[in-house]
């Protein structure tokens, strides 16, 4: 679960053809076209990311296959959830020259992956402080459906 900040939206629509359960960006722009961008995502935990240092890892390196100039750095711990934290890694240079703040959050089967994306650095800086209340947000929640058993008709 997340909460919007304050002057953002939660599209439960916009993200479904690239298979996000939500997205968020300000109010009065759009999925498409806002300069900063927000969505949570959820990784497995599988060999070789199966920590929240081996997803920054793979993640950074993927980065670099399509993005050799990308600089990555570390950025301060953020709260996260009840009583949690969010690991926080800065990709500049991404996607077309996009600024990313990307916070993991261990949980016991996945991690938790909240990304920031900005077109420009502006942006990016404006929306950082946000983004730190949109991590601050999420809380873990381990659903577990269980179907309710058939009734006979008698």
């Amino acid at each position: 679960m997340i909460e919007a900040p304050q002057g953002w939206i939660m599209d439960r629509g916009a993200g479904k053809q690239v298979g996000l359960c939500c997205v968020l960006y300000p109010k009065g722009s759009s999925w498409d076209g806002a300069e900063s961008i927000m969505y949570p995502n959820i990784s497995d935990k599988r060999p070789g990311q199966a920590s929240v240092q081996q997803l920054m890892e793979f993640d950074a390196s993927q980065f670099r296959t399509t993005n050799p100039l990308m600089r990555v750095s570390e950025a301060d711990d953020v709260p996260a959830g009840r009583n949690g934290k969010a690991k926080v890694r800065y990709f500049l240079g991404v996607n077309k020259g996009a600024y990313e703040a990307v916070a993991y959050v261990d949980e016991p089967k996945v991690i938790a992956v909240l990304v920031l994306s900005s077109k420009t650095r502006k942006a990016f800086d404006e929306s950082l402080p946000l983004f730190r209340e949109f991590v601050k947000s999420y809380v873990y929640m381990d659903v577990v459906i269980k179907p309710a058993p058939i009734q006979s008709k008698k």
